[in-house]
């Protein structure tokens, strides 16, 4: 796996995932939707290390319906509508990317 462009992609998704929440109302109801990341040969630690250096938070599911995921926070501090949106836009420049990504949705 490819770390450099893995934290490109990262970098990317981060600034069009803060622009959207910004863009969008407080709004909607409180969750915790993350954009989901599918990485086949990387080492957990060093993924999540290298995202947290880009300034997002994630962490990988061992267990469960989404085991072998790396679940990325948005980054920001809005909740609802502007979280969902922005976990949506994250995950579409993964998928350009060439990632297997998908929407985790998770309402509180």
């Amino acid at each position: 796996m490819d770390m450099n462009r893995l934290l490109e992609t990262a970098t990317e998704a981060a600034d069009v995932g803060r622009r959207t929440a910004e863009a969008l109302e407080q709004g909607g109801t409180c969750n915790l939707d993350m954009c989901a990341v599918f990485l086949s040969g990387a080492r957990s630690h060093e993924v999540v290390d290298g995202l947290r250096q880009v300034g997002l938070f994630a962490w990988y599911r061992t267990t469960g319906l989404w085991k072998g995921a790396y679940l990325i926070s948005p980054p920001t501090r809005k909740q609802g509508n502007p979280r969902m949106r922005a976990a949506e836009e994250m995950s579409k420049v993964f998928v350009r990317a060439g990632y297997k990504s998908m929407v985790y949705y998770q309402m509180d």
